[in-house]
């Protein structure tokens, strides 16, 4: 019995079109994606070609489900795995993604003109790149873009330059796959997740690992990130850097540009995981964001899986968010979920 005969005889009252679009599933589907199950314990004993070969039957399993989407997969899995295996799902996308940019022998170029009309999104995206990095240096950054469209459809961006070595992107059907730079030996930053906003209603899969959702005025409304002690860590930000994100993202006085995912776990310093918070929520006397970065910190150095899950919310157009849910979990057991007012008062 193969899986949509399995879900038609056992899960008829939840079509498809429900699942897909509130990412719940229903008992039997469940169930059928469970038949691969692997618990915490007995994963981290796979070799890796196990671990590859498990997530490949799982996206074979949804894909019979009618859920196709990078995005719509991921939610699945949540709701029925480990985060151990929602971690090397979204690794395993991502590496295949950002592996094309090695591959562009037959790829076909794009004109700035071409991409307007092949993806208006990212289009739009580099115009606002253009309004603060733009200049008439023949080496900078917007002057080295390349953008590319591939055999399957995807889009590329990527500079030229060595010193931007870092900006680049794959877009693929509403998701945006990058690696955040600022790391010890390659410290330029990626600019195609350094603005102040992002293309709206996008995905993006940044460093094989963390999830950013965008709202329609490319605000980041929600950030789920799988932590394990494999991450890459990260140079210290620069002063330049902060104030950019400040001053992009509405910043009051007093205000500080606070890391979404811990800076201290690998967290980009890109304005993708940045805003501007009060002072007294980023570090203040018994600061409970403090605390929580802290606990996944310490857990992660003595071997556990975190999960963090964060969402925004905002007041009219402020790009500052005005209050944060920050949930977590450790090892599978989950955390208080704290809630942050950044309202001005």
């Amino acid at each position: 019995m193969n899986g949509i005969e399995y879900i038609d005889e056992t899960g008829k009252n939840t079509s498809l079109e429900d699942v897909k679009s509130k990412f719940e599933l229903s008992d039997s589907q469940k169930d059928y994606l469970k038949e691969l199950n692997v618990n915490p314990a007995d994963w981290e004993g796979l070799s890796e070609q196990s671990k590859k070969e498990t997530v490949a039957d799982l996206k074979d399993r949804m894909e019979e489900m009618g859920i196709s989407s990078v995005k719509e997969q991921d939610q699945a899995l949540q709701e029925t795995y480990s985060k151990e295996i929602v971690g090397e799902f979204r690794k395993e996308v991502s590496d295949e993604k950002l592996e094309q940019l090695n591959h562009l022998e037959n790829a076909t170029p794009l004109s700035l003109e071409e991409l307007k009309e092949k993806c208006p999104e990212l289009y739009n995206q580099i115009e606002k790149m253009n309004k603060r990095l733009g200049n008439d240096c023949e080496d900078g950054i917007m002057n080295t873009l390349r953008y590319a469209e591939l055999e399957n459809g995807d889009i590329v961006a990527y500079s030229t330059n060595d010193m931007y070595s870092n900006s680049k992107m794959v877009y693929s059907d509403g998701t945006v796959y990058a690696k955040s730079g600022g790391a010890k030996g390659s410290d330029n930053l990626n600019e195609f997740i350094n603005t102040a906003k992002l293309m709206p209603e996008t995905t993006y899969c940044v460093d094989g690992r963390s999830m950013y959702e965008t709202d329609n005025q490319g605000r980041v409304e929600k950030v789920t990130t799988v932590v394990t002690d494999t991450y890459e860590e990260k140079l210290d930000r620069g002063q330049d850097q902060q104030e950019m994100i400040r001053q992009g993202k509405g910043a009051i006085e007093d205000d500080e540009s606070c890391h979404f995912v811990p800076h201290c776990l690998g967290g980009p310093n890109e304005a993708i995981n940045q805003a501007p918070m009060l002072r007294e929520i980023n570090r203040g006397e018994g600061s409970e964001w403090r605390t929580r970065e802290n606990d996944l910190k310490k857990a992660t150095d003595e071997g556990s899986t975190s999960w963090i899950e964060q969402h925004f919310s905002y007041e009219g157009d402020s790009k500052r968010p005005s209050t944060i849910e920050y949930g977590a979990e450790i090892d599978g057991e989950k955390q208080e979920t704290l809630t942050f007012n950044n309202k001005v008062s």
